[in-house]
């Protein structure tokens, strides 16, 4: 129901608005003729008003008393009626009940396919995992309803580090995680058998999540079910030790040994990743760090190969930071796509010490073990410095260097010492086995031990040979391990006496294999030439196995196996590779031999060489040491 009338005032007056009315105000001409209004009033009855009618209207309706015409404004008050309140309220409960009334007739009862018991989907597989274990897990998916679940599609988001090899169900994308399921009948089961390979840190938990997108028949929207399952990587075959001092004296050089043990069956490559407290300095490394600052390990294609492997660091502490913090390393192996996994961790820490004196031993260059054979010449250096703030007086150097030996006579050639100082030397027997040799220096064989200031150094360098097979009988050796160690004695200002040691160093006796290669040529007269090449293994000390040698020809070139005395001769004419390898060399085959010819069919200008470099890589049977040789390279006729 509504209203409409035309008031007017001079003053307008506020008329305060009722509840369910609004109110709208339009100015009209200030300044109007009354016989125009004539044509823009309607008549109450709805039709057009007459003139009489008309002037009844505009005395009722207006009081003007100002002369110049009023302020006229025009007023529509309408008023919200009951039904029209009614009827949206209705609508909306109509719709409201709509929404419930669905909602209670799809997810409740029979026709629920969302609930716990309706559509089903988990996924089972190991939790506890080895790495690189190859794993398989089952996706299983149930509609227990009587709709149909049309559109079904299931996706699976695999754990980091897993790497997929196949499905029970061929996947429909590049990634091998989603398949189209189609209709899904009522009461319908299945399951998709998903296997992969799995990598990982150590005991870092991931999940599987696995969603199923449908939608019902009796249903216009689209529903989710989801799983998941959490993993961890629990057990590696890779572990890492390290090995080193409990306590340090700054400024003493110190080793550090990282120690890498694996399943004979791993072959992975992995790498290892030092981590040094920030006082400390690397002086050297063995195998020597790559630019990354690591050591990498590639992959292992013997189970002999690799099984143990051992790195080290040199280096010192500076004064500074206090107390070092660990030194850690951690191994590292790669997945496709250049992802690392963290697969082994180890820490040590050492305390730090200031000792007044620091003592340094290096053989051959190296500060930690090395490995070395029969006929090899050790050079032994030794390094003292007095690092306090007062002189030292009437230092003494004591070098103890422990080898086999057989009825007391030391491997060690002592007879051929080299030393350009004086000194003392006394032997000792430890066993029937061992024997010891001491050679020490004093302030009046060496005078800078006499007073040494601060800051000053004194550095002893000698040479000693070890004897070969022509001066010693090898096969006496029942431990082929040499060990040399430092003692330094001096007083300090207040003429107490006081000891230093500088690191021990063990050199472990490997084969004293040998290999050479002969070659015989004869031209043809037309540019060609043939060569005939020998390649000769000598060896008397210790057994050897997994020997390989391989080289490359260059050129236009033809060859040929003439003779072998034992393993497999190949040759890759694709790559112009030569191969022999030998499964065993027994101790009591001092020689093996081979030949076999390479023919130039035609020279080429600018070629100078037949065959590259022979390498030869085998391991000790004894001491389960690698042995890398290399042969000469084979040129040309010039």
């Amino acid at each position: 129901m509504s209203e409409e009338f035309i008031v007017s005032s001079s003053q307008p007056e506020e008329q305060p608005e009722s509840p369910g009315k609004r109110i709208t105000r339009r100015r009209l001409n200030p300044k109007i003729n009354p016989s125009e209004k004539a044509n823009r009033v309607k008549h109450p009855s709805g039709g057009k008003a007459k003139k009489g009618e008309l002037n009844e209207v505009l005395a009722n309706l207006y009081n003007d008393n100002d002369e110049g015409g009023s302020n006229l404004y025009e007023i529509s008050m309408k008023k919200s009626g009951f039904f029209q309140k009614f009827a949206t309220f209705l609508i909306f409960g109509v719709f409201l009940a709509s929404v419930i009334w669905a909602g209670f007739f799809f997810f409740s009862g029979k026709n629920n396919t969302n609930g716990n018991n309706q559509v089903n989907l988990s996924i089972n597989g190991p939790t506890n995992l080895s790495l690189g274990a190859t794993t398989t897990y089952i996706i299983s998916y149930e509609n227990n309803s009587n709709v149909a679940l049309k559109k079904a599609t299931l996706n699976a988001y695999f754990p980091e580090g897993f790497s997929f090899q196949n499905s029970s169900v061929q996947a429909n994308n590049a990634g091998h995680n989603e398949w189209n399921l189609g209709t899904i009948s009522p009461y319908q089961k299945g399951s998709i058998n998903v296997t992969g390979l799995n990598y990982g840190s150590l005991n870092e938990q991931k999940s599987w999540r696995v969603f199923l997108n449908y939608r019902p028949a009796n249903f216009n929207s689209e529903l989710q079910k989801a799983a998941t399952l959490t993993t961890a990587i629990t057990n590696a075959p890779i572990k890492l030790t390290i090995s080193g001092p409990d306590q340090v004296s700054i400024g003493a050089d110190v080793i550090y040994t990282f120690n890498v043990q694996r399943n004979a069956d791993w072959r992975e490559a992995m790498v290892i990743m030092p981590e040094v407290p920030s006082n400390f300095n690397i002086t050297s490394s063995s195998p020597a760090l790559d630019k990354n600052k690591q050591w990498q390990i590639p992959a292992s294609t013997s189970t002999n190969i690799f099984a143990r492997t051992t790195f080290s660091i040199i280096g010192n502490y500076t004064g500074a930071g206090g107390n070092p913090a660990p030194m850690k390393g951690t191994v590292l192996m790669s997945v496709a796509g250049g992802q690392y996994f963290q697969i082994g961790l180890a820490q040590l820490t050492s305390s730090l010490v200031k000792n007044d004196v620091i003592a340094n031993l290096a053989i051959n260059g190296s500060a930690v073990d090395f490995d070395s054979r029969p006929g090899d010449s050790l050079n032994i250096s030794i390094r003292i410095k007095n690092q306090s703030a007062k002189q030292i007086n009437n230092a003494t150097i004591k070098l103890m260097l422990t080898a086999p030996a057989d009825h007391k006579l030391s491997l060690l050639d002592w007879a051929a010492l080299i030393d350009k100082n004086k000194n003392t030397i006394v032997g000792e027997q430890i066993d029937d086995n061992t024997r010891r040799g001491i050679i020490s220096w004093n302030s009046s064989q060496v005078p800078t031990l006499a007073v040494m200031k601060p800051n000053s150094e004194v550095t002893i360098d000698i040479q000693l040979p070890i004897k070969d097979a022509k001066k010693f009988n090898l096969d006496a050796i029942k431990t082929p391990t040499i060990s040399a160690s430092v003692e330094v004695k001096f007083k300090d200002a207040a003429k107490t006496t006081q000891s230093v040691s500088a690191h021990p160093i063990n050199l472990t006796l490997n084969s004293d294999l040998t290999f050479s290669n002969d070659d015989a040529v004869v031209k043809d007269g037309e540019g060609g030439e043939k060569h005939t090449i020998s390649w000769v293994l000598n060896n008397t000390f210790h057994p050897l196995k997994d020997i390989i040698i391989s080289a490359t020809a260059f050129g236009d070139v033809s060859y040929s196996l003439l003779n072998k005395a034992a393993g497999e001769f190949t040759y890759d004419a694709s790559q112009n590779k030569i191969i022999w390898s030998i499964p065993e060399m027994p101790a009591e085959s001092d020689v093996l031999d081979s030949s076999f010819s390479v023919t130039l069919n035609k020279r080429n200008p600018t070629q100078n060489l037949l065959l590259s470099k022979a390498h030869l890589t085998a391991v000790d049977s004894v001491t389960g040491r690698t042995i890398d040789l290399a042969a000469e390279e084979i040129p040309l006729e010039q």
